[in-house]
């Protein structure tokens, strides 16, 4: 067999679980999903799910570290995220990547809502501060009158503060856009980091 029937046939099969596990999780939690409903609801044998994931739990982590890839290649893709533009810059910047953020979410918004619901026991709020992390919201690296601990401090705010408004945003029944959630969530960020500069001032 070629290599390209096999990716074609790894491709599909990651494919049909990831569509079976989300479908599982809009009704039950992922402690009561077993191996063999995944492999019912994908059709496809138990050892052809072993040959990929050792379990249930690892198949959603590995969707949930896949999703964070996405959001970066999203990012880049509508090339709102220029790693050139200057620190005098920051809030333009930085409501630009919320803003594509939250149309990524949009998008993708069956699947990251099952990911942070309480049926999901995957972490996804932990993915994300990683995510924030790994990434070191490099603006804000730029930024002299934050010490280490405010920025550590506002990493930790970003990620979870986030997540419960996107939270809010998906399990609710609203007309509010993407533009408007990323909207609340850039004021949020940018009156904090404001705050700071107020402080630095009148130091």
């Amino acid at each position: 067999m070629s290599e390209r029937k096999i990716d074609r046939r790894v491709k599909y099969t990651k494919s049909v679980l990831k569509d079976a596990i989300i479908s599982l999780l809009e009704t039950k939690p992922i402690s009561k999903i077993t191996i063999k409903e995944l492999c019912e609801v994908a059709d496809i044998n138990r050892g052809t799910f072993y040959a990929h994931y050792s379990d249930q739990y690892d198949l959603l982590s590995q969707i949930g570290v896949e999703l964070m890839s996405d959001v970066d290649s999203y990012l880049t893709s509508i090339e709102k995220y220029d790693k050139n533009t200057h620190s005098d810059e920051l809030d333009s910047r930085i409501f630009s990547v919320i803003s594509a953020c939250f149309e990524y979410i949009h998008e993708n918004r069956k699947t990251i809502k099952i990911l942070i619901s309480d049926n999901c026991g995957y972490d996804i709020q932990k993915e994300a501060a990683n995510w924030i992390r790994n990434r070191k919201m490099e603006d804000l690296e730029k930024v002299d009158y934050m010490d280490e601990n405010a920025k550590n401090f506002t990493y930790s705010y970003v990620a979870s503060g986030t997540i419960g408004i996107i939270r809010e945003w998906l399990n609710t029944d609203n007309n509010i856009s993407s533009s408007e959630i990323a909207e609340y969530v850039y004021r949020m960020i940018r009156d904090g980091i404001n705050g700071f500069r107020v402080k630095a001032a009148n130091k």
